[in-house]
């Protein structure tokens, strides 16, 4: 046979081989799933945060445990004596963070599964926690205050090192008989920390360097007659503005805690 000859049918040969390797791998593949298909994976106890996690898995809380699940949908729980894990996020050290309302304590869990408990100084009820831009945590929580015939809700925005130490920021005092507390954070792409003060309709901005809270839009201060709306110059100094004395600035709280 001439080399000619040869030639196609080796052409045909090399041809089918490819053919059969490419249908091989293409079924070693799992299926592709239509979007919008829904798989749910059993949780025991249940589930409240959720979280993707610097490993490659999502990191959840449930009832007393902080769990793991991979993308494949194999779970793993790791205890919390005593706990009641509710918001988690990833930190910037690699680690887990997680609000733990069962303890008061804010808890940090490693991708092994290690876990570590920071009490957090004011009894208070933990809402939610973010990574910021300043390398720490930031966490919002409610106060419960007795004001002689009322209770009343008070906030506070925290700041948690990756070592473990707490600082605490009260919010302005301006809504006596309110539910004040903040609930969602996050961090902005402005370097400050913003949240959402929900019962009262506000959204709030903390700077990490100065940790003075603001609300960026002007309002009036209702519990005393006579001051004005606030007027914001800046992130780290503001204003307020009373008919029968000269501009001032206020302390503390952007002008929002003057009594």
């Amino acid at each position: 046979m001439t080399i000619s000859g040869v030639r196609p049918r080796l052409v045909a040969l090399l041809t089918a081989l490819l053919a059969g390797v490419s249908l091989l791998s293409l079924s070693s593949l799992p299926a592709l799933a239509a979007a919008g298909t829904v798989t749910e994976f059993n949780v025991p106890g249940g589930v409240f945060g959720i979280t993707a996690g610097p490993d490659g898995n999502l990191w959840f809380t449930g009832a007393g445990a902080i769990g793991r699940i991979t993308p494949s949908g194999t779970i793993t729980e790791f205890p919390v004596p005593g706990s009641a894990p509710g918001a988690i996020t990833a930190g910037p050290d690699g680690n887990l963070w997680f609000l733990d309302n069962g303890t008061g304590k804010i808890g940090r869990i490693t991708t092994g599964g290690s876990f570590t408990e920071f009490p957090v100084p004011t009894a208070s009820t933990l809402q939610r926690i973010t990574a910021g831009p300043d390398g720490n945590l930031w966490f919002t929580e409610d106060v419960l205050s007795n004001t002689g015939h009322n209770n009343k809700i008070d906030g506070k925005i925290g700041r948690i090192t990756t070592g473990g130490s707490i600082t605490e920021f009260p919010l302005p005092k301006n809504c006596a008989f309110e539910f004040c507390g903040p609930v969602g954070i996050t961090a902005g792409p402005d370097g400050n920390l913003w949240f959402a003060a929900t019962d009262v309709n506000k959204i709030g901005r903390i700077t990490p360097r100065a940790a003075l809270p603001s609300f960026p839009r002007a309002f009036r201060h209702h519990s005393r007659a006579g001051w004005q709306p606030l007027v914001h110059r800046s992130c780290e100094r503001h204003w307020a503005h009373h008919p029968r004395r000269p501009r001032h600035p206020v302390p503390g709280c952007g002008g929002l805690c003057a009594q």
